[in-house]
């Protein structure tokens, strides 16, 4: 009876899983024809009449690099979370700045998660918007620093009567566990190379040492620098002003109107009135997504370049060689879809030219150099340009050198040129809970990355020369990617971060910006006339197969179902940190247990 009863729940948990995948797969697939079916109709509805139109955008929800497809949309269902692709969202102000018959922008409601870079970006998009002669205004029910910085490139900013700004410019917050793991009985032995490569001291010190300390102030403070002179330029205060108002911190609605911070105070159904007859009375409304359709082509007045096109590749995440790595299902990069897109821009001959936006803090070094292999070679028959997101460190600044030009954002964190590597030792652990091991091995090498012994001094002597080797390589292209001596390289290298601006001082990058900056550089190089609109061509970097789809997606249908994440086991550790920490610390142990090299900038580090 109990076997009857055994095989009867076996195959009810068979078929159960067997529905839910059928479901799953039958679900995005009409979700996908319906977003192409709404596509197709969308560029039917594109054409506007001849009036005057002012655009409505409710941004609230997370702002990212790569483009939101089919797949996001479905996630963005279950989580409820609305995302937006930062290119469209810049891509669209710019032609709605050419557009005569656009008068201005309305934000109903602004409450984003974005990294400060990114918000800058677009800030600075709104800037370029309001100098043709266009009004933005915004409505706020509370802001951070980077929901403030990005309305502060508004018109008119309008708080909702009983909100809140809480602005206490730019920190950075550092966690240490080297006591943590030796409670449990983990010891971290790690290895690098670069005087400044920080990441393994988060799990083998306790506290900062004295040369990230140096680093992280002196980076600290060039983010809190374009902080307040961006809230100075954009609000017309004084410096005075704006480091005062950061020191204080926290302010309720009226202390941000008597401090200028705010212009009105109003509910968000007073707001919307106010737009609708008085700021932009008799003007019709058009909401943003719709006019996201509207080619370029049907505008008057605006030249568009149709044969000479211009390709982006969006590489966004952690550098992996395969997604068999990514235990977590968040954003990865790897070389075989990397390079399935570089040569789709080398066979299609009307694309002249290649945007990289790189927004990674780095991971596996062996995948890093096969993506630099095959982008260097692109750059020699093609141009390429990067533009570097709001991080393009270690690995991400190491596939960046094999562009033709590098563009970083002010805030940009990047550099990093350094290596490490190491294992987690388990010994004491095993021991904690009455585990015992028996190794068998001919030879000492057997036991160089075994998890229960650290490294004997001969392993460390024979692993650091490796890590030094790998060092000395990374070092070396880079120093012929930016023209200069191995000696001159080495010395802005040490596994340093810098911030863009930083960065452009000492050599790392050509110029500072964004998306629009790289644009006007690539129309120049390509020979494109000033003022002349280029065709873009975004390439998609799409899930390998309907595997790695599944395993996206399994992962979040357990969230929203109450339980926890499907294939993520939390171990004691990871329950005492937030979720995006412990994140980063299965991140660091899945490719530690993968690679044995590591082109990574410091994980648990928040700066904010």
């Amino acid at each position: 009876m109990k076997n009857i009863l055994k095989y009867y729940l076996m195959i009810v948990g068979f078929l159960t899983t067997l529905f839910m995948v059928l479901f799953v797969i039958f679900l995005f697939t009409l979700i996908s024809n319906i977003g192409k079916m709404s596509v197709r109709i969308g560029e039917r509805e594109t054409l506007l009449a001849d009036q005057p139109y002012y655009l409505e955008l409710n941004l609230v929800g997370e702002i990212q690099d790569q483009e939101v497809s089919e797949l996001d949309r479905f996630i963005q269902l279950i989580e409820e979370q609305p995302r937006y692709q930062l290119y469209e969202l810049i891509m669209t102000l710019d032609q709605a700045s050419r557009d005569g018959r656009i008068k201005g922008l309305v934000i109903k409601n602004l409450d984003v998660k974005a990294p400060l870079s990114s918000l800058l970006e677009l800030s600075e998009a709104l800037v370029r918007f309001r100098t043709q002669g266009k009004k933005v205004y915004v409505f706020l029910n509370e802001a951070d620093n980077q929901n403030y910085l990005l309305a502060s490139a508004a018109d008119k900013i309008f708080l909702q009567k009983e909100g809140s700004l809480f602005l206490p410019g730019i920190s950075g917050s550092f966690i240490y566990i080297k006591d943590t793991l030796a409670k449990i009985g983990v010891e971290a032995d790690f290895l690098r190379a670069g005087r400044y490569k920080s990441a393994p001291e988060t799990f083998t010190d306790n506290k900062m040492s004295e040369d990230s300390r140096k680093v992280y102030t002196e980076l600290l403070t060039d983010l809190q620098d374009t902080f307040i002179t961006t809230l100075v330029k954009n609000r017309k205060l004084s410096r005075e002003e704006v480091a005062g108002c950061l020191n204080k911190a926290l302010f309720t609605a009226k202390e941000a109107l008597q401090l200028k911070l705010v212009d009105v105070l109003s509910y968000q159904d007073e707001f919307l009135e106010t737009v609708e007859k008085k700021l932009f009375p008799h003007i019709e409304p058009l909401e943003f997504t719709t006019y996201t359709k509207v080619s370029p082509t049907s505008i008057k007045g605006l030249k568009v370049d149709t044969h000479r096109k211009i390709a982006i590749i969006v590489a966004n995440g952690l550098i992996q060689m395969s997604a068999e790595e990514n235990q977590i299902k968040e954003p990865s990069i790897l070389p075989s879809q990397i390079i399935k897109g570089l040569e789709e821009v080398e066979d299609d001959p009307t694309i002249k030219a290649l945007i990289l936006r790189v927004n990674s803090q780095g991971g596996s070094a062996l995948a890093s150099d096969i993506i630099w292999n095959r982008i260097r070679k692109l750059n020699a028959k093609k141009p390429v340009f990067v533009s570097m997101g709001p991080v393009a460190a270690s690995g991400g600044y190491y596939i960046s050198m094999a562009a033709g030009q590098l563009y970083a954002g002010r805030t940009t964190l990047t550099g990093s040129i350094g290596v490490f590597g190491g294992k987690f030792v388990v010994s004491d652990l095993l021991n904690k809970i009455g585990a015992h091991t028996e190794t068998i091995s001919f030879s000492e090498g057997a036991s160089l990355f075994s998890p229960i012994q650290s490294f004997t001094p001969s392993q460390r002597q024979e692993f650091d020369r490796f890590l030094q080797h790998t060092y000395r390589s990374f070092v070396a292209k880079a120093a012929l990617s930016r023209n200069k001596k191995y000696e001159e390289l080495n010395e802005i290298a040490q596994g340093r971060v810098w911030t863009g601006q930083q960065a452009q001082q000492v050599g790392l990058v050509d110029g500072i910006g964004g998306y629009h900056e790289v644009i006007e550089a690539v129309k120049k190089k390509i020979g494109l006339e000033k003022g002349t609109i280029p065709t873009i061509v975004p390439i998609r970097i799409e899930a390998e197969n309907l595997l790695d789809m599944l395993r996206t997606i399994f992962p979040i249908i357990g969230k929203s179902l109450g339980g926890k994440s499907l294939g993520l086991s939390s171990s004691s550790l990871e329950s005492c940190l937030s979720s995006r920490e412990a994140g980063d610390l299965k991140r660091l142990k899945d490719l530690i247990s993968q690679e044995r090299s590591l082109y990574l900038m410091p994980i648990l580090a928040k700066i904010e």
